[in-house]
């Protein structure tokens, strides 16, 4: 399965620190987001569109877009948990969110879809890490165990020292790659961005960000200009290569995660998300409702059982008139975002009946135990 996912989404703000209710908005931004880009690819809506349309050059821009939303949760994780203490707690609560939403839709999958549920299928629930069953979490626990060490570089570091480290990952994995991408192929074993590395440079750079305070100076309609330009020259791109037969500039390489002008639209996101106030005391509870939830909204509409009935269910979208097409394309999406929002909703009901925050911490604290005792083991007091 080609998926977008989204396990920055999962993790609370930092303790200590005020809570960025912009930044938790646009966990739920992000997530909707992967749900328009899979009702696109998936659903089979984008396959649908011809190409020179008006429908198509429309859409084509929120399509680019939504595929920036994978660099929107890399970024997210560096600026959120820069300087921060890593807790194994919040990785095992991950892992039993993963294991028990699998295989609850296991289930469901062999009542409404026996065929469709493989003994593959079981496998990947049960080892949903070295099975690639979501590959975002495969590739974030990678990103995560190297958390640590970035931050306390980054820390220690002025600021010209840590701008050189941020332009020279956007020159080396963005710019060189989607260069290499275009003549020889992946120069830095990258994978499009489907990797553990590609996320360690967004969390980098969204560390840096953070640290340093970048682009504050910059007023929000400039960053806004910079986003519509982004897309508008995206646009253009495409028709070139429609147009022009410029196959380097095929849309594959205008969705690659690693392309310069997605991680310009991830930033431009960024922070002009991170100045929202949201100052009403309702909007910030709808808020914390539902960015918690976001993690749960990927696990549940791109498993097996769900994955099977989006393929090619939204083509019709595509015989509506223009007028109507976007609204019930984005009205569709939002109806995903929602059950899937009320179905983890009811997931987080269970785990705090089962107590599961306190047995992660329990776990957490027996693993550390024993790392101790292993790594403070004096050589040469083995068994004679």
């Amino acid at each position: 399965m080609n998926q977008t996912a989204p396990v920055a989404a999962a993790l609370p703000p930092r303790t200590g620190q005020e809570r960025s209710y912009g930044i938790d908005f646009l966990r739920c931004v992000a997530m909707f987001m992967v749900v328009v880009l899979h009702i696109f690819n998936r659903g089979g809506a984008a396959e649908a569109l011809r190409a020179s349309t008006p429908a198509y050059q429309i859409t084509f821009p929120l399509r680019i877009l939504c595929a920036g939303a994978v660099n929107l949760f890399g970024l997210i994780s560096g600026y959120v948990m820069f300087n921060s203490r890593f807790k194994l707690r919040r990785l095992l609560e991950l892992w039993f969110q993963i294991l028990i939403t699998g295989l609850a839709l296991c289930i469901v999958g062999v009542l409404v879809c026996p065929k469709d549920t493989t003994g593959q299928v079981w496998l990947r629930a049960l080892m949903p890490i070295s099975q690639r069953e979501f590959w975002y979490f495969s590739a974030y626990v990678g990103a995560l165990v190297l958390s640590p060490l970035v931050n306390r570089g980054l820390s220690s570091m002025n600021r010209t020292q840590t701008l050189a480290v941020l332009w020279g990952s956007v020159l080396t994995f963005s710019v060189a790659s989607i260069w290499g991408y275009c003549v020889v192929g992946d120069p830095f074993g990258i994978k499009s961005g489907y990797s553990a590395l590609w996320l360690l440079v967004l969390y980098i750079i969204g560390a840096c960000i953070r640290k340093e305070n970048l682009l504050s100076g910059v007023k929000s309609r400039w960053l806004w200009l910079a986003l519509a330009a982004s897309l508008a020259v995206s646009l253009g791109l495409d028709d070139l290569h429609r147009l022009a037969g410029w196959t380097a500039l095929g849309s594959i390489q205008l969705a690659n995660y690693v392309n310069p002008l997605q991680l310009v639209n991830g930033v431009c996101l960024l922070v002009l998300f991170s100045r929202l106030p949201c100052r009403s005391k309702g909007v910030r509870n709808v808020i914390r409702f539902f960015a918690p939830l976001s993690f749960g909204v990927y696990l549940i509409h791109v498993h097996n059982t769900c994955w099977v009935w989006l393929e090619g269910r939204f083509r019709f979208l595509t015989g509506l008139p223009l007028w109507q097409m976007l609204p019930a394309l984005l009205g569709c999406a939002l109806a995903i975002y929602l059950v899937c929002s009320g179905l983890d909703w009811l997931r987080c009901l269970a785990f705090r009946l089962c107590r599961i925050s306190r047995l992660c911490g329990w776990l957490e604290d027996r693993l550390k135990t024993g790392f101790l005792k292993i790594i403070r083991a004096r050589p040469g007091m083995g068994t004679k």
